[in-house]
C-alpha cells in the first residue's frame, strides 16, 4: 500500500461532517490564495440573465454533472483499467476538472487543485462510490454557494 492509499484509508475513518467541512475549508483557502496571487486571473465564467438562473446552474446543475462525469465516471473507469492506480485516477480526473474550467490559466491551475481535493474525497470512500459521490456533490455545491455569495456582494 502506497502513502496516498494509506492517507485515503485514514480519511475513510473520518465522519462525513469532518470530511466535507475540511474539504470545503481547503477549497476556500485555496481560492483565497489564488485570487491574491493572481488578482486579474480569476474566473470570468458564464454570464447569466438572473441570479436565479445562476443559482440553478452553479449550485445545482454544475456540481451534479461535474461530480458524475469527472469524479465518478473518470475515477471509477480509470481504476478499472489501471489495476486500481489511485494516483493515476486522481491525476486524470483533476486534470479534466481543471481544463473544464478554462477561463484563464490561473483558474485552470486553481481548479486542478480543487479537482485534487474532490478526487481525494471521492477516493477516500472506496469502495462505496455512492457515498463518495454524495460527499463530493455536497462539498462542491457548498463551495459554489460560497463563491456565488462572494461574487455577488
Amino acid at each position: 500500500m502506497n502513502l496516498y492509499n494509506s492517507f485515503l484509508a485514514k480519511l475513510n475513518k473520518q465522519s462525513a461532517a469532518k470530511l466535507i467541512l475540511g474539504c470545503l475549508l481547503l477549497e476556500i483557502a485555496s481560492s483565497f490564495i489564488f485570487s491574491n496571487l493572481f488578482p486579474n486571473g480569476g474566473s470570468i465564467g458564464f454570464k447569466f440573465d438572473s441570479l436565479a438562473e445562476e443559482i440553478v446552474a452553479v449550485v445545482l446543475i454544475a456540481p451534479v454533472l461535474e461530480t458524475f462525469f469527472i469524479q465518478y465516471l473518470i475515477i471509477t473507469e480509470t481504476l478499472k483499467y489501471s489495476k486500481d492506480n489511485t494516483l493515476l485516477a486522481l491525476f486524470i480526473s483533476s486534470s479534466i476538472f481543471g481544463l473544464s474550467h478554462y477561463y484563464s490559466i490561473p483558474y485552470v491551475v486553481n481548479t486542478f487543485f480543487a479537482g485534487l481535493t474532490f478526487g481525494t474525497l471521492f477516493l477516500s470512500q472506496t469502495p462505496n462510490f455512492k457515498r463518495g459521490f454524495i460527499y463530493v456533490l455536497i462539498t462542491h455545491a457548498s463551495y459554489n454557494i460560497f463563491a456565488l455569495i462572494m461574487n455577488n456582494i
